[in-house]
């Protein structure tokens, strides 16, 4: 079948849990990158259930694809957790030239520990308003764990950028329903 047609299903795979592992594994090596990506996304979907994929995704890591890259690097963290190589690959993204891949870079990594906190506020300083945005993001997620990433939101709120200064009010508001919920 052509792509069109494994697309929804190997995004859809994981739903199943880990008896649509072996599908999974089988739609990480298709010859379409949406495919190979949405398999990894199922992957991580998965969680630890998907363990015995680390090392076909470990082998995604070097995809001729960003996106598959990217999704890759997103389901080992979820597997592994933060290991320094899955993590590299991941802040490489945060300095990738298209918005797009950089947001889901910090989607992957935001929440993931601390020791991330030194890389979304080094974000905060380039001159992009889109990867400061997504670094204000990733220190909101951060910041339901770790209560440190606060002190960046709070300075981000003198960013000259409406749409910055936007998502840190969005992210404080999320971090504070969320303390109350708790």
């Amino acid at each position: 079948p052509d792509p069109a047609a494994r697309l929804p299903v190997a995004a859809n795979l994981g739903q199943l849990g880990a008896d649509a592992l072996p599908l999974l594994r089988k739609a990480l090596k298709d010859t379409h990158g949406d495919v190979r990506a949405a398999a990894a996304a199922g992957l991580a979907s998965l969680g630890d259930k998907a363990k015995d994929a680390v090392d076909e995704l470990s082998d995604a890591l070097k995809d001729k694809d960003p996106q598959v890259r990217l999704e890759a690097a997103g389901a080992l963290c979820r597997i592994e957790g933060q290991k320094p190589a899955t993590l590299a690959v991941v802040l490489d993204f945060l300095e990738d030239p298209d918005p797009f891949l950089a947001q889901q870079a910090t989607q992957a990594i935001a929440g993931t520990g601390k020791d991330l906190l030194p890389v979304f506020t080094k974000q905060l300083e380039k001159k992009e308003p889109a990867f400061r945005r997504q670094a204000v993001r990733g220190l909101a997620a951060l910041a339901l764990a770790e209560a440190e990433a606060i002190v960046p939101l709070l300075e981000s709120l003198g960013d000259v950028n409406d749409d910055v200064r936007d998502a840190v009010i969005e992210g404080l508001s999320r971090v504070s329903s969320m303390a109350l919920q708790g």
